[in-house]
């Protein structure tokens, strides 16, 4: 009888570690998708596919189910028991063979015709959608063009759901937190260099320039804040020239929310000149123009220029850890 029950106990225990495994493949398939969100949402329209083909050791359908099981994270990861079966039968995406490109389906057949468009590679039934009238060769183009009631042609995705917190079409605004510390450590904003009428009833920035007025073209003086459209080529020159204004010395101070992309190149060069910068602890929820809160897929950081570090640890290490 001993025997028998030590032979449970070690069943028992292996399933137990099983289970574990199967739970951390999952947790790590979910950072995989959230990886590759992330990316997608930095590559410009028209780069995403050649970007899985060159880059990755698995097949573009692949990295749709990883970000598919990322966008469905609350449904796995709260459960505290996962079922084995469930787990392989997840992450069986990450062997599976290249996929061919799907063949037409007959005219008579009762199954969608599914097809995949040559433009943003995402997959749907031409049948349900009516591209004529809208102008583009897919739902999911139009959708990223929104900013066109009735496109004639689709603009380039600026990169997406984080990166589209911008002072172009797209309307989002830093919460008043944010703007209220920059404050207490510059003691006032001069300027706003990428802003909008709503905007600045928050920033109060005694001057401020929008898309139309085009700060990059203009004398930037004083404190500055700074939340810049984030599309390129924008990003990177009004990044490089918040840089080169301070330190040719046109302005005395700046705070400068951006995504904390820190491979890219505009963000590289803003630490060359940044005292400190802030990572805050969670992703800050942007405000649209009727004021609910966005909910980006990256994270941002605030970069400080400027001789009045301790005011800015002082000020913003509320919010996270700040270098």
């Amino acid at each position: 009888m001993e025997l028998q029950t030590n032979t449970a106990e070690e069943i028992n225990r292996l399933h137990s570690e099983i289970c574990g495994f199967a739970r951390k493949s999952l947790e790590q398939a979910i950072r995989i998708g959230e990886l590759l969100t992330e990316q997608k949402s930095r590559l410009n329209h028209g780069e995403w596919l050649p970007w899985v083909k060159g880059n990755l050791a698995f097949s573009r359908a692949s990295a749709k189910k990883y970000m598919s099981l990322f966008r469905e994270r609350d449904k796995w990861l709260p459960s505290s028991h996962l079922g084995i079966n469930d787990a392989y039968r997840l992450l069986s995406a990450s062997g599976e063979p290249e996929e061919a490109e799907p063949a037409p389906l007959p005219v008579a057949s009762p199954k969608p015709t599914v097809t995949e468009c040559g433009t943003c590679g995402e997959m749907f039934d031409p049948d349900k959608w009516d591209a004529k009238a809208s102008g583009f060769s897919c739902p999911y183009c139009w959708r990223d063009a929104t900013a066109q009631p009735k496109p004639i042609e689709r603009p380039a995705v600026v990169s997406a759901p984080h990166v589209s917190f911008n002072a172009g079409d797209n309307e989002w605004y830093t919460p008043r937190e944010y703007v209220t510390a920059a404050l207490s450590v510059m003691g006032q904003i001069d300027l706003d260099p990428a802003s909008s009428e709503i905007a600045n009833k928050t920033v109060d920035a005694k001057r401020f320039f929008t898309k139309e007025t085009n700060g990059l073209e203009k004398k930037w003086s004083g404190c500055v804040w700074m939340n810049p459209p984030y599309a390129q080529p924008l990003v990177s020159q009004f990044c490089e020239k918040v840089s080169s204004e301070y330190e040719s010395g046109h302005i005395s101070q700046a705070c400068v929310l951006v995504n904390n992309a820190t491979e890219t190149t505009w963000f590289q060069r803003m630490m060359q000149s940044a005292s400190a910068v802030s990572f805050p602890k969670g992703r800050i929820k942007f405000i649209d123009p009727e004021g609910n809160p966005g909910a980006p897929l990256q994270g941002q950081a605030i970069l400080y220029f400027g001789k009045n570090k301790k005011a800015f640890v002082a000020a913003f290490q509320q919010f996270g850890f700040v270098l």
